[in-house]
Formats: C-alpha cells, sequence, structure tokens
C-alpha cells in the first residue's frame, strides 16, 4: 500500500489499440497497486491492450473533490497527449473497492468538465454509497470523519446516475466484510433505474482485496469484464 500524489504509469503493448484507465482502490488511505493495479494493466496487456495505471492523491491532501479531480486529470493527459499510441474513442476505466467509487465519481462528474466517457467500467467490489452501506473507513478517507450530510449524499455514487452513465459491469462476493456487497447491488439498481445498463456478477465466496483474483473464488472476472467492454465496441 503506497501513499503519495498524482501519478500515471504508462502499459503500452500495441500502437492504436483500445486502453484502459485502471484505478485500484486503498480506501483513499492508500494505493494497491501491487493486487488492484499492475496485475490488471498486465492482464490486458496480454490481450492486447494498452493500459494506464493512475495513483491519486490521498490522506489529507486526497480530501473530496481532489481524487476526481486527479481522474479528470489523467483522462486530459491521455487524451491530448497519447492520441498516436492509444485508440482513444474504445477506452474503459477499471477501479477496485475506493478506485471503483471514483470511477463512478468520474462518470457522474465527466460531462459537467466537458470530458468524455468510457465506453465501460469494470468494477471489483465497489465502494458506491458513502451512507449506511458504506465502508466508513473509506468514507473518512475521502471526506474526513465530521462530513455533513449534505456532502455525504454529494459523493453517494448512486444518487447521481443519469441515462448517461456508460455501460457497467460489476463483480462482488457475499462474503466480503470489508466492503459490503449491497454497495454493488445499489449501483446496478440506479442504472437500471436511469435506464441504462449493468451486469452485476455477485459470487457466494470470496474477499476483498483480491484484485485479478487468481486462486480465489472470484477467479474469472475480468475475463468477463473485458468481454463486456469489448462487445460495447462493436
Amino acid at each position: 500500500m503506497i501513499r503519495g500524489g498524482f501519478r500515471l504509469d504508462t502499459y503500452w503493448v500495441k500502437k492504436g489499440a483500445p486502453f484502459a484507465l485502471i484505478i485500484p482502490g486503498g480506501g483513499y488511505w492508500g494505493w494497491m497497486n501491487v493486487t488492484e493495479g499492475r496485475p490488471i494493466a498486465r492482464f490486458l496487456n496480454a490481450q492486447g491492450i494498452n493500459a494506464y495505471v493512475l495513483r491519486y492523491r490521498l490522506r489529507s491532501r486526497g480530501r473530496a473533490p481532489w481524487p476526481v479531480a486527479d481522474v479528470q486529470k489523467a483522462v486530459r493527459l491521455i487524451m491530448r497527449r497519447d492520441t498516436k499510441h492509444v485508440d482513444t474513442r474504445n477506452w474503459s476505466i477499471w477501479g477496485a473497492s475506493a478506485g471503483g467509487h471514483l470511477a463512478c465519481e468520474y462518470c457522474n462528474t465527466a460531462r459537467a468538465h466537458g470530458l468524455p466517457l468510457p465506453k465501460a467500467l469494470a468494477l471489483l467490489y465497489p465502494v458506491v454509497t458513502m451512507g449506511a452501506a458504506t465502508n466508513r473507513y473509506t468514507r473518512w478517507g475521502l471526506m474526513g470523519m465530521l462530513a455533513a450530510k449534505p456532502t455525504i449524499r454529494a459523493h453517494s455514487a448512486e444518487r447521481h446516475v443519469t441515462a448517461n452513465f456508460p455501460p457497467t459491469f460489476i463483480a462482488a462476493s457475499r462474503t466480503d466484510g470489508i466492503v459490503p456487497y449491497q454497495n454493488s447491488v445499489l449501483l446496478a439498481k440506479a442504472i437500471a433505474a436511469a435506464g441504462g445498463h449493468a451486469q452485476l456478477r455477485l459470487y457466494h465466496q470470496g474477499r476483498h482485496g483480491v484484485g485479478f483474483g487468481l486462486r480465489s473464488p472470484i477467479a474469472g472476472w475480468a475475463d468477463a469484464a473485458l468481454q463486456y467492454w469489448l462487445a460495447q465496441t462493436r
């Protein structure tokens, strides 16, 4: 788990190929690149997909709205700087845990900032709400321990989903002891209510923080997420 400021790590394998922006979790206290960043980038590289792994601001330097501002900065950099290296029309965001929350926050605010939306989201055991079903340490990491109710509502992603929200693949486990799977259910229901599309894959067993999930009950989620994304680009 690493602390730090903005950084965008590049994993290019094929000129002009689609790309994924990967946002690891860590509860807004740390950066779980070792499980939720680099392994997913390497998996996508093996499928001929370019990837970026984002490190965003954390802790005292990373209170809202600075983490989502870092996602916005990353997208602007890629769209301006890397057009010769990646296909900027066909891209996705992959977010795990708090990174999943950040991916949702980006999609809920992108249009207001003149930024493009991805073709799809791929979310792994995401934090979605800042309400009762949240992981309280994630909420404290993003907003501090004394956040007012309007601030909590403002950063509860399920409350701000619209018809423009991208098609979303969500994987979570019913036995997740860190981020309740109800977060994933809330998001899937919000997307459906807005007229969008979500594919929710709930596993009966699985721990939080396993990332790519090799040799765990959720193994295979990344393959399913990749196929879901690619189906949106046809």
